[in-house]
C-alpha cells in the first residue's frame, strides 16, 4: 500500500488531436514526464490528452497468472508471453471517458 504521504500518479488517456486516435493511456507525475512518455511511440505535437478518473484495466475472465512466462533470460530470441489483452476491459469510469459519456475537456500536450 502507498505511504500516506504519497501522492498517486496521475493517468492520461492519449489521442491524436485530428483523428482521435487512441496513442494510449498513460502515467505519469506531470505534463513534462507525460510528454517524454508519448514521445516513444508518436509525435506529440499532434496529441491531446485528458487526465482519467480512478479507474483502471481489469480482467473479468480468467486471466494468465503474473509474472506472464519471459522465456530464457539468457537468450534473447527466446519467445516470451504476450500480454493478455484480449481478456482485458475498463472500468466504468475509463469506459464513460473513452466512449465519449463523461463531460471533459481534453489538452494539447
Amino acid at each position: 500500500m502507498a505511504d500516506p504521504g504519497e501522492s498517486a500518479l496521475p493517468a492520461y488517456l492519449v489521442r491524436i488531436i485530428e483523428t482521435r486516435d487512441l496513442v494510449g493511456i498513460f502515467v505519469a507525475d506531470d505534463e513534462d514526464d507525460l510528454e517524454l512518455v508519448v514521445d516513444e511511440c508518436t509525435d506529440v505535437s499532434d496529441c491531446e490528452y485528458v487526465e482519467l478518473p480512478a479507474g483502471g484495466v481489469m480482467w473479468e475472465s480468467p486471466a494468465k497468472p503474473v509474472p506472464l512466462d519471459r522465456g530464457d533470460p539468457e537468450d534473447d530470441t527466446s519467445p516470451i508471453e504476450e500480454l493478455p489483452w484480449t481478456g482485458a476491459s475498463l472500468t466504468e469510469a475509463w469506459w464513460f471517458v473513452i466512449y465519449g459519456r463523461a463531460d471533459v475537456e481534453w489538452t494539447a500536450i
